[in-house]
């Protein structure tokens, strides 16, 4: 309470997803609707809560820690990098530095997030390739299916 009082009850959250919109217009990819779709699947990953067995009461914490670890703009800018990279979308070089993100932050909530998609598909027994090697065993084991 005491904090609330010190902050004269004025809270205010920003989030990534408006950051994210505006950021996807003036790089001139706001009309992709693939585009937006997946950044906007991206900022969710960050901030919604995991609800393992579709009941309120299993959910434990935020998906992430990244939302205490880095400010909005870092995020959605994580959020884009992510899509394109994941959409071979070429994007203009040093473009994170029109909005004031240092791209070793973007690198380091990238790793983050898809950590923690490994970490998810573990936890529901699903095998994920994270590393180089995992992902080589992965791809000689599908392309061995084939040849069967």
């Amino acid at each position: 309470m005491h904090i609330l009082k010190n902050l004269g009850f004025h809270v205010a959250i920003k989030l990534p997803y408006p950051l994210a919109i505006n950021y996807l217009q003036i790089l001139g990819l706001s009309r992709d609707e693939q585009v937006a779709r997946r950044v906007w699947n991206y900022c969710n990953d960050l901030y919604c809560p995991r609800f393992p067995h579709g009941h309120w009461a299993d959910w434990d914490s935020l998906r992430t820690k990244l939302v205490c670890l880095h400010t909005p703009p870092t995020l959605a800018c994580t959020a884009i990098f992510l899509t394109t990279r994941d959409l071979q979308t070429k994007l203009p070089q040093r473009w994170m530095e029109v909005f004031d993100v240092d791209i070793q932050d973007v690198v380091h909530a990238s790793a983050h997030l898809k950590l923690f998609y490994h970490d998810e598909a573990k936890r529901a027994g699903k095998d994920v390739p994270i590393t180089l090697i995992e992902l080589e065993d992965y791809l000689k084991q599908k392309r061995a299916s084939r040849i069967e």
